[in-house]
């Protein structure tokens, strides 16, 4: 184990590589990978029913792309650090430069193009209006990437629970660190759906929203966002992912 704070991936062929994050991005990570298991696993059983290797290998594909969403923020760690002192063009620079460099990463890691674009276009609104290509290549709808559009969901749910507060359109609201992860999690699920709708792909969200109907599925999430905090885990990359490459 390596006693920095990051994510071990370990590739076919005995090969690894280590990416040093902060611990606060470890944690999101891991803890968004958590849900997107979740996530990817019940929509594999809804549309795969009879097609079992198939909807393994898609599961453990979206697990892969949301677990490497945000190795980009390893060429942030300085910046990302300052926390309260970072300035508006930092934070300008953080949001376009580690998707940018994300995708590089995993490029030269030689990831299949899908993961890569997961890393370069999670940021992306189903509406258009995202970054860092929205409005300037019309990007938006199902021109984002799958798993993108998927990871795009999965990031603002994480983020909006353990960050107590959420940007909408029009205000911050902060909802708080005397509320319970769960009270916390159904602020961000109405807001979600009332406020950030067009941001996502619908089929994602209604998605998202039938497997929060079903309760025990809801129990498990909520506690893998009270999970205590991780700084280190680690991600074994199947060949078969390696080999198919884009599906």
């Amino acid at each position: 184990m390596n006693s920095k704070s990051g994510i071990q991936i370990y590739l076919p062929g005995n090969e690894s590589k280590f990416i040093e994050l902060l611990p606060c991005d470890v944690d999101h990570t891991y803890k968004a990978t958590e849900i997107g298991k979740k996530f990817f696993r019940f929509y594999c059983e809804n549309s795969f029913a009879k097609k079992q290797r198939r909807a393994e290998y898609y599961l453990k594909k979206g697990e892969i792309a949301i677990t490497m969403h945000d190795v980009g923020k390893t060429n942030y760690m300085d910046i990302i650090a300052k926390g309260e002192d970072i300035t508006e063009k930092e934070i300008k620079a953080i949001k376009e430069g580690h998707v940018f460099d994300g995708f590089f990463i995993l490029a030269d890691l030689k990831m299949p193009q899908d993961i890569c674009t997961t890393a370069l276009c999670h940021h992306e609104d189903w509406n258009g209006n995202g970054y860092p290509i929205g409005e300037r290549a019309k990007m938006n709808g199902q021109k984002i990437p799958f798993y993108a559009r998927s990871t795009r969901l999965i990031d603002f749910v994480e983020t909006g629970v353990n960050n107590n507060r959420l940007c909408t359109r029009s205000r911050i609201i902060n909802h708080g660190t005397n509320l319970s992860k769960a009270d916390k999690f159904d602020a961000v699920i109405l807001e979600m759906n009332e406020n950030y709708a067009d941001y996502f792909d619908p089929v994602a969200l209604d998605i998202f929203n039938a497997m929060m109907a079903e309760h025990e599925i809801r129990r498990n999430v909520i506690k893998d966002l009270e999970a205590p905090e991780k700084n280190y885990f680690e991600v074994h990359v199947p060949e078969e992912i390696m080999k198919i490459g884009t599906k």
